[in-house]
């Protein structure tokens, strides 16, 4: 909902679809949405989930044969959705981007969740007793693979929605299908790989960034801004290829950080393993008595360093880092560089040559 709560013109908060089984009998299936509250925006009204989840279900009453749950929430929650409504017959959810299939609740209502970038699918087939009203859910799970052929129908769907993205990014200074550099090596941009140690994709990305920011020390981003879940292949990279992997881009700062709160940020980094909150750095490691260094250097607590970074690690959001914040001690904004996403592209030109040459 908007800032004062009202809904966004052409949203709903619920959607019943009616359908027919086999026999010709009508059956409505009711839909509820929800999500996590990740970067907030001034223009939203941001409720709790579960009391977001009761009105729509309140909706939705008498309305519905069958209620679906779509939501964006961690697996813990979809777990207490289900614990706390029960009257939900499906929970189909995301977050993770690993495939799950649990039950839960006093019904054991089925949480199900494919894998990311439309790897897999569950196909639910729902049953609902004409005599009781009971529903019954059979799911099974379907890799994608290119043996599946397209559905001309959905592929439309999906040029369409491609072309309109297309613009978007031509509109914010973009060429899209153009291509920067011909890599002769892997990127890996698993969220196994980058969440958890470093990678030849975020070794170039904390690269960027420190050439983006002309006479910074050293670079720290979240490996939660990493969004591809996947492997680049060696070959033509496009400019597209950079956006898919950062899509939220965002600008890269100089940021001035006193020595403690540097390696104060670098542990809880490192606390973070596993996690989009797991920091990858640039010109920065740790030696074997677990001190941070900076260039091979001790880092000294009551010294300051510039240091490249991405707006959503200094806004203090990420986890354990709200000390990291600009104007929090220790941390001050030194200017703005330019979008990382323009900053990878540049350094995709500069260590693998311009395409074409």
């Amino acid at each position: 909902r908007d800032s004062l709560g009202r809904p966004f013109p052409g949203v709903e908060d619920t959607h019943v679809w009616t359908t027919t089984d086999a026999s010709g009998r009508t059956v409505r299936v009711g839909f509820v949405g929800v999500t996590i509250p990740s970067t907030q925006k001034d223009y939203v009204t941001y409720e709790d989930v579960e009391a977001s989840v009761r009105r729509a279900l309140d909706d939705l009453r008498g309305r519905a044969d069958v209620i679906v749950a779509l939501t964006h929430l961690t697996l813990e929650q979809d777990a207490a959705l289900a614990a706390a409504f029960p009257e939900i017959d499906l929970i189909l959810g995301g977050h993770e981007h690993e495939n799950y299939h649990l039950r839960r609740g006093p019904d054991d209502t089925p949480v199900v969740k494919a894998d990311a970038n439309a790897r897999s699918v569950f196909v639910h087939d729902l049953h609902v007793d004409p005599a009781t009203g009971r529903v019954r859910v059979e799911s099974r799970f379907v890799p994608v693979t290119d043996a599946i052929p397209d559905d001309p129908e959905t592929a439309a769907e999906v040029r369409g929605w491609t072309e309109r993205a297309f613009a978007a990014f031509r509109a914010d200074g973009f060429a899209p299908e153009e291509v920067v550099a011909v890599v002769p090596v892997p990127l890996d941009g698993r969220e196994a790989s980058v969440r958890n140690h470093p990678t030849g994709l975020t070794d170039l990305i904390a690269g960027a960034m420190l050439h983006a920011a002309e006479g910074a020390d050293a670079a720290v981003f979240n490996s939660g801004s990493i969004r591809i879940d996947d492997v680049v292949p060696p070959g033509p990279v496009t400019q597209y290829d950079v956006i898919r992997i950062l899509p939220f881009g965002g600008d890269v700062l100089t940021v001035r950080v006193r020595g403690d709160v540097l390696a104060r940020t670098l542990d809880q980094g490192q606390a973070n393993r596993g996690s989009g909150g797991f920091l990858q750095t640039a010109n920065l490691s740790r030696d074997e008595d677990g001190r941070w260094r900076l260039g091979g250097e001790p880092i000294r607590p009551d010294h300051t360093y510039l240091i490249a970074t991405g707006d959503y690690l200094a806004s203090g959001r990420e986890k354990g880092l709200d000390f990291f914040a600009l104007g929090a001690p220790g941390v001050e904004l030194v200017r703005k560089n330019g979008d990382v996403r323009t900053a990878v592209i540049d350094e995709l030109r500069r260590r693998y040559g311009r395409a074409g040459r």
